[in-house]
């Protein structure tokens, strides 16, 4: 899974932290895309070893400062082969 969103206060990275639930056998990738007060963005990988669902990224459009929440699969695969 992958999980995006926008950020547009420093203090919500702090509520993410606490919210997103790391494991050793999850395989969830999270990306924030940063607003800056200049007007730029960066894009950030929080990290992928996450633990995401549904409930989760409801949870997260509660926090003041992000938007944009989106969760989904997230595409790969290109390195499997098909074995005949």
């Amino acid at each position: 899974m992958l999980l995006t969103f926008d950020v547009d206060r420093v203090e919500a990275l702090q509520e993410l932290a606490l919210l997103l639930p790391r494991g050793a056998a999850a395989t969830g990738e999270v990306r924030a895309v940063l607003h800056l007060p200049d007007g730029q963005a960066a894009t950030l990988r929080l990290g992928r070893d996450f633990a995401l669902d549904g409930d989760l990224a409801e949870q997260l459009t509660g926090i003041a400062g992000v938007d944009n929440v989106s969760l989904t699969a997230r595409r790969g695969g290109d390195h499997l082969r098909l074995v005949a």
